[in-house]
């Protein structure tokens, strides 16, 4: 009976898992070991797994040297070299490899390996290529071909190269799970559903299907199929964060908060140290009105995890959610002295309570801004004019400096449309009236159409009559332009108007807000008393209803603000749309057949309303908001008096743009 050799030995102790006794065998090594092409390899395969990549190297080097004519070293070689970051000889091991054994498969994923570090996509993409044409009954040629696609950016490639894989490897978890990515890049959504269904069938123990096809679901506005699928996939995986914290965004989306807060809580427990449970938790608390449990679990995860810096930033973010920019700014504070932290969120919060001079001080200090943009920023934060000019200079402070979230897209309030005289391209101007569900009609116009063949700008608050009056004097009847123009019952709007903004900047203080509407509203506790001081004409009253200051004053930023009538009669009415809040479903469908009529190379993904609701009004004491039922006829005849300039913009919109 012949006895076993060392690497017999080694590969039964590696079987095992005994590093141990792996070392003691490799100190016994003889000069004919040293040689053997099969103790070679094992050694090499030890020192893998001690994770000593140059020992593991020396003997990738001795497998070169004594067996130039075997693919083994190369691969080896270049692996080792790899990890130990000598990407240059690693691409040399691997040439030289090439060279000998062009159609090797172990050569050709080493070479893609190796081209993926150097991020030449483009060689690593030609080698997984070769490996898909000659090895095609191995799945990793197929899967690195379509990661390389997508990573030069072609997904209809990637998705062709998936989709191939799939016919010789039906159920392979990785190849579906890149199949789902390229379709996702592709922008072909149901196409990714389908393989992520496909995993989940395929592959029950792995959660990626059903997290993947929750998602989808989501995407496609199928809200009770993802809490399905969720609910589904965690009967196989109960605990799984990435399920649980999908389950929420469902139930969200399903509008039933009290289920995204019980997949918090499970979050919770199946991760006590993952603040992400404790902030989603305390979000849903907050929307279902219990503010005081919110803060206090909030509490509990400040005191669990003090001074962690990833923790205090979800913290902070949640004081920011419920705009309680005081404590928000205790942790900026602690964040900025004990951390790598720009003062950029300190800023942030000192501008939001109002502490402008302090914020742009430290913002010079730190180089953020220059004294000249600073003046400039301060002048227009603080002016008593009610319309600052919005220019360049004013928006990179405001984003810099992250006192408002709105300039962050180039499509806010452009004064210029430069992609108008495109073809391919469909501009879609949204004339968004405040407190006229604008927010949902943007989100469902992103979701209608393609993003590659539309544009669409939102022109709101800030300067935006200005801008619109020179830009509808230019574009008014432009053929590769459709406007949308928001409206609403003017006295409703109001009342929603004044709600919107007690909330935002006097019960809390989630941005800037000019002093002297701080002041009126701390004056005016409702609308219904802001109404009655306006029918009895008093000065702060008054002052306060006409009040408009960057993002503030939503009250008198209504039609007529926006608009003129002759503006309006220079807006084509094929071109243009009217959706009031009142009919929103009925008028969305109908601007999207507009839409789609106007631009004939534009498809429609769907013409449903999707509603973006905020449950704000659910945090406070019931009657603390004033609703159009609680006014008099009289007073009611008073506000309609009081916003007539409204209601004969809104006569002027629906006769000429009602079909």
């Amino acid at each position: 009976m012949s006895h076993p050799n060392k690497a017999e030995l080694l590969e039964k102790e590696l079987r095992v898992n005994n590093l141990q006794g792996c070392i003691e065998i490799l100190t016994t090594a003889t000069q004919d070991d040293q040689r053997d092409l099969q103790f070679l390899t094992r050694a090499n395969d030890v020192q893998r797994a001690l994770k000593d990549h140059k020992q593991a190297l020396k003997y990738a080097a001795a497998l070169l040297k004594e067996h130039p004519n075997k693919p083994v070293g190369y691969i080896r070689a270049s692996q080792e070299n790899l990890a130990l970051g000598f990407k240059i000889d690693a691409k040399k091991n691997i040439e030289d490899g090439l060279n000998l054994f062009p159609d090797h498969p172990g050569i050709l994923t080493a070479a893609n390996q190796v081209f993926r570090s150097l991020e030449d996509f483009n060689l690593a993409l030609v080698h997984a290529q070769s490996l898909c044409d000659k090895q095609p009954a191995n799945p990793i040629g197929f899967i690195r071909a379509a990661q390389d696609h997508l990573k030069l950016d072609q997904p209809a490639e990637a998705l062709n190269t998936a989709l191939n894989g799939l016919t010789h490897h039906p159920d392979h978890p990785q190849l579906l799970t890149t199949g789902i990515d390229a379709a996702r890049a592709s922008n072909q959504i149901r196409q990714s559903l389908l393989f992520a269904q496909h995993l989940i069938h395929s592959s029950p123990d792995n959660p990626v299907g059903f997290i993947r096809a929750a998602q989808d679901h989501l995407k496609l506005d199928q809200y009770a199929e993802a809490l399905n699928t969720v609910q589904n996939g965690l009967t196989h995986h109960p605990e799984n964060p990435k399920i649980l914290t999908t389950g929420i965004h469902a139930a969200r989306a399903s509008e039933q908060t009290e289920v995204a807060l019980n997949f918090a809580r499970e979050l919770i427990r199946a991760e006590p140290n993952n603040p992400i449970g404790y902030i989603n938790a305390s979000q849903d608390l907050v929307e279902l009105g219990h503010l005081d449990q919110s803060l206090q679990l909030m509490e509990e995860l400040k005191r669990q995890r003090a001074g962690d810096q990833k923790y205090l930033e979800s913290i902070r973010r949640f004081y920011r959610f419920i705009g309680d920019r005081r404590k928000s700014l205790e942790i900026s504070e602690i964040l900025f002295e004990t951390s790598t932290e720009t003062p950029v969120a300190l800023i942030s919060d000192l501008i939001a309570l109002q502490q402008t001079q302090k914020a742009l001080t430290m913002a010079q200090d730190h180089h953020l801004i220059s004294s000249t943009e600073a003046s400039e920023l301060l002048n227009a934060l603080e002016q008593a004019q009610t319309q600052p000019a919005i220019n360049k200079t004013i928006q990179t402070g405001i984003n810099t400096l992250e006192i408002f979230p709105h300039f962050t897209s180039d499509r806010f309030n452009p004064e210029r449309l430069e992609q108008v005289d495109s073809a391919e391209i469909a501009t879609i101007c949204v004339i968004h009236v405040g407190k006229c569900a604008g927010e949902s009609v943007l989100d469902s116009l992103r979701k209608s159409f393609p993003k590659e063949s539309t544009c669409i700008i939102e022109y709101h608050v800030f300067d935006a009559n200005i801008i619109l009056k020179n830009i509808i004097n230019k574009f008014a009847d432009h053929e590769n332009i459709h406007w949308i123009i928001l409206n609403r019952d003017p006295i409703k709007r109001w009342i929603s108007a004044f709600n919107w903004d007690q909330h935002l900047y006097h019960l809390n203080q989630y941005f800037y807000c000019h002093k002297l509407a701080s002041k009126h509203l701390a004056r005016y506790k409702s609308c219904l008393e802001l109404a009655r001081g306006i029918s009895e004409r008093h000065n702060e009253a008054l002052q306060l209803s006409r009040f408009h200051h960057l993002a503030f004053g939503h009250m008198a930023m209504g039609q007529a603000w926006y608009l003129t009538e002759d503006l309006i009669n220079k807006m084509s009415p094929t071109r243009t749309s009217l959706i009031c809040t009142e009919q929103i479903g009925i008028d969305f469908e109908l601007s999207i057949k507009k839409i789609t009529s106007q631009f004939s190379f534009l498809k429609a993904s769907k013409a449903k309303i999707v509603h973006t609701k905020n449950m704000y009004q659910r945090r406070y004491k019931s009657n603390t908001f004033k609703i159009p039922s609680d006014f008099s006829a009289k007073e009611a005849a008073n506000l309609r008096e009081h916003l007539s300039s409204d209601y004969n913009i809104q006569a002027s919109l629906k006769e000429r743009f009602n079909s």
